[in-house]
């Protein structure tokens, strides 16, 4: 759950969003983050014959469920902020493949070794994409952004972390 809530305090920090949407996306993640919770107590005591009922089952689906959310959150950065799009695209695509691994964590074998083998990758993507990304990250922004340029007013969801130089 740590690792969830981790990935939308990165994004917040970056791409802060203040609008309706956006907190209608943050309501999702917390009953996301309630589903998961739901699961955790039935990973030890679930029945694997009975998909439903397994806690890996649905941590796993709510947990893919905040992580899509967030991808839909850098979705929408990467439609604002046109300067941050060959990031937020990489973003996006390393996250979706982990989305990837976890349903298949959901639906693919009730073998439990298999399952860890995706839990493993899902996580690989997780944590490695930024990593990777790391050099694209502190990477120095353009040179000249001006507010101007932007769509919408400076209190409309474009604070982003980058150094914005008044025109």
């Amino acid at each position: 759950m740590f690792n969830s809530w981790l990935g939308n305090a990165f994004y917040n920090t970056r791409f802060d969003q203040d609008d309706f949407v956006s907190h209608g996306l943050v309501l999702l993640s917390m009953v996301s983050v309630i589903g998961m919770a739901s699961g955790v107590p039935l990973v030890w005591g679930g029945d694997n014959a009975n998909t439903m009922s397994d806690g890996l089952t649905r941590f796993s689906l709510f947990y893919v469920c905040i992580r899509s959310i967030l991808v839909v959150n850098y979705f929408r950065a990467w439609h604002r902020l046109p300067v941050v799009r060959p990031l937020v695209a990489r973003l996006m695509a390393g996250f979706t493949l982990g989305c990837v691994f976890w349903l298949c964590v959901s639906f693919g074998s009730s073998d439990q070794p298999v399952r860890n083998v995706f839990i493993g990758l899902g996580f690989l993507f997780y944590y490695g994409t930024p990593f990777v990304l790391l050099p694209m990250m502190v990477r120095p922004p353009p040179p000249l952004l001006c507010l101007s340029s932007l769509p919408g007013s400076p209190r409309d969801g474009l604070r982003a972390n980058i150094v914005v130089v008044l025109c």
